[in-house]
């Protein structure tokens, strides 16, 4: 038998390791490389997929532009594409807020209810989600939690509502297919911004809290100047009913000057000059809100086209 030296054999392990290892690390890196590349695969074998079952978005321009109702196919299909775009990227707030739309409008109101709320975990600075739930809990009566998503609508900030218009994908596909539309969204969020501090006021008048309408109506006028016919009017209610009555005939009678057909308006007045002890005042105030009831002219200032929206 041929004895090799152990220094031999030494040398000639220490070598095959060495040869090993760039095979090791080959190896390792063709595991990885083919990891990463199946991932990329999957990905973009999922992005074409969305962009295949995306629908065409005109009906929603058009509901969105000119308040067509969207038909229920149309929503179906909606919601589909957008549950799809949750399931290959989770955690996005646009996604849970184009949910929430198309639960509303399918009319599962709970199921919006929970997509906006996700929404604004993902994203507590969009005006639009708050402004939708404050529109779903006004709409069913839940005046405690619409004060609460209203008042989140007006404290937010509305050049980070625009610029997440901008930079999200659902909502930007919309946005690129609407003219005019910075002039279109600022107009919008004017409106929107109106329309919660209304919801406030009613909500509100109706769980009696009048020392707050008198409170929010003046701030308001002051940041909105609109829509003084219904701040002055409930403005005048809430002075009313805290036997305020010269401040309540003087709202009502800002209220008068504006519009002339709110029989309420003259209801209050006649009140409140009656509790003043002005009895001819009185009756003459009464007698034109009987005259206006008997026409059918409103009672009140309506609300001002208050509805869940997209922006």
């Amino acid at each position: 038998m041929i004895s090799i030296p152990r220094t031999k054999i030494f040398w000639q392990r220490l070598f095959l390791i060495l040869q090993g290892v760039p095979v090791l690390y080959l190896m390792v890196f063709l595991i990885f490389y083919g990891t990463v590349n199946y991932r990329d695969v999957v990905d973009k074998a999922r992005v074409a997929a969305l962009n295949r079952l995306m629908p065409s978005l005109d009906p929603m321009v058009v509901f969105i532009t000119r308040g067509r109702p969207l038909k229920r196919e149309s929503l179906n299909d909606y919601l589909m594409y957008y549950q799809a775009f949750n399931e290959i990227g989770p955690g996005r707030a646009d996604v849970y807020g184009m949910m929430g739309f198309c639960y509303y409008y399918l009319g599962y109101d709970d199921k919006a209810i929970a997509s906006y709320e996700q929404a604004a975990i993902f994203n507590p600075h969009f005006f639009w989600f708050y402004y939708n739930l404050a529109t779903i809990y006004f709409k069913q009566g839940k005046y405690q939690k619409a004060i609460e998503y209203s008042q989140l609508a007006i404290d937010s900030d509305r050049e980070t509502a625009v610029s997440f218009l901008n930079v999200s994908k659902p909502y930007a596909d919309l946005v690129r297919l609407i003219e005019n539309r910075y002039e279109f969204i600022n107009n919008n969020y004017r409106q929107a911004q109106r329309q919660c501090f209304e919801m406030l006021i009613v909500s509100h008048y109706h769980l009696k809290e009048y020392p707050e309408i008198l409170r929010i109506a003046k701030i308001a006028i002051e940041q909105t100047g609109a829509r003084l016919d219904f701040f002055n009017f409930y403005s005048g209610l809430a002075a009313f009913e805290l036997k305020q009555y010269p401040y309540a005939l003087s709202y009502l009678h800002e209220c008068m000057k504006i519009n002339e057909r709110y029989s309420e308006a003259f209801y209050y007045f006649a009140l409140s000059h009656k509790a003043l002890g002005r009895d001819a005042l009185a009756d003459q105030a009464m007698r034109i809100y009987t005259s206006l009831k008997a026409s059918k002219a409103p009672d009140r200032p309506a609300l001002d086209n208050i509805k869940v929206r997209i922006f």
